[in-house]
């Protein structure tokens, strides 16, 4: 009976955190287009942010808790499954292309922070790491010099604010700022809510059969990514491959800037044994790797490599799950 209770609790906290990143992002940009916000900068931040507000939640909600694996397993994991998994599925809809300027900026701006968080947790510190305060300000300050950076190219290339503009149009509905407002209040709450819902489930459920740093790469991960895979294979479906492929390379670049820096601002993430977290990270810079490399020179993300991503992150699970054993 217990355990049908912590699966219900699991299950709510996801509809909760779904509900909440859908109803962020559509409150929030009709509030800035009342307040004649440009459209670009609205798709650079309101709507790429939007979609990763669930994994900020629930990484904020877990380091306050003390689950510091959760709180880095969950931007670890998201990232690796918004690339092997999301863009894997959604290129078999069709051919994925992107902007390539923007790709460009987007992808080293993601390595970038990548390194930044290799170096933090592998090099900086004793025998137990953190992300301190100063460097969740840095991760958040290297987000910044992107949104900077891809508002001026969009200002300078129209095809390229064409597409940042587009993921605006995806969402914008008319309705009255009251309306806005009840949302984003609405969203706040099944959020918060939902985000110690979804954790407390979790751990209730799955600690019985892995350990927690698999709960939060993999299980929370998952859970909080569903906003991207939602939004990709909605935009691969309806042929808009450039809203998918960058929602996707924006949300990663978010999750480590504004997700990771954010937690580490509100309160430092302390971390033992990251050893373990090995593989993780190279399975993130190989699949960032493999993502640059397929769409180099503005080619198009087909359904092999799809398959080859899909295939990398179901051999990455059963690594982790026969490692990962409570």
């Amino acid at each position: 009976m217990d355990l049908v209770i912590h699966i219900g609790i699991f299950v709510l906290g996801i509809v909760l955190l779904y509900f909440g990143g859908v109803l962020i992002v559509e409150g929030s940009v009709q509030i800035a287009r009342k307040l004649n916000i440009p459209l670009i900068i609205i798709g650079l931040t309101v709507v790429s942010m939007g979609t990763s507000m669930p994994e900020l939640f629930v990484s904020l909600s877990a380091s306050m808790k003390g689950s510091n694996t959760i709180a880095l397993g969950n931007v670890i994991g998201s990232n690796i499954f918004n690339i092997v998994f999301v863009l894997g599925v959604s290129c078999f809809f069709m051919p994925l292309r992107c902007g390539k300027k923007s790709f460009d900026i987007s992808m080293i701006t993601m390595f970038v922070l990548y390194i930044m968080t290799t170096i933090m947790i592998f090099v900086i510190g004793s025998d137990i790491k953190q992300i301190s305060t100063l460097e969740g300000v840095m991760l958040f300050l290297v987000l910044g010099i992107y949104i900077f950076l891809l508002n001026r190219l969009a200002l300078e290339h129209k095809d390229e604010a064409l597409d940042i503009e587009k993921q605006v149009v995806e969402v914008q509905k008319k309705e009255s700022l009251i309306i806005s407002i009840i949302k984003i209040i609405i969203s706040i709450i099944c959020l918060g809510f939902g985000a110690n819902l979804f954790i407390d489930g979790s751990i209730s459920i799955f600690s019985r059969f892995i350990n927690e740093h698999v709960i939060g790469i993999i299980v929370v991960a998952v859970g909080t990514s569903i906003p991207e895979l939602v939004t990709s294979v909605i935009a691969a479906y309806k042929k808009e491959s450039d809203i998918s492929v960058g929602n996707i390379v924006g949300s990663n670049i978010f999750n480590v800037g504004a997700v990771l820096g954010i937690s580490a601002i509100v309160t430092d993430i302390q971390l033992e044994n990251v050893q373990r977290y090995t593989i993780d990270f190279f399975i993130m810079f190989l699949s960032g790797i493999l993502l640059y490399l397929f769409m180099a020179k503005n080619r198009p993300l087909k359904k092999w490599h799809g398959g080859t991503f899909l295939l990398i992150y179901v051999v990455y699970v059963i690594i982790l799950v026969n490692t990962g054993r409570a």
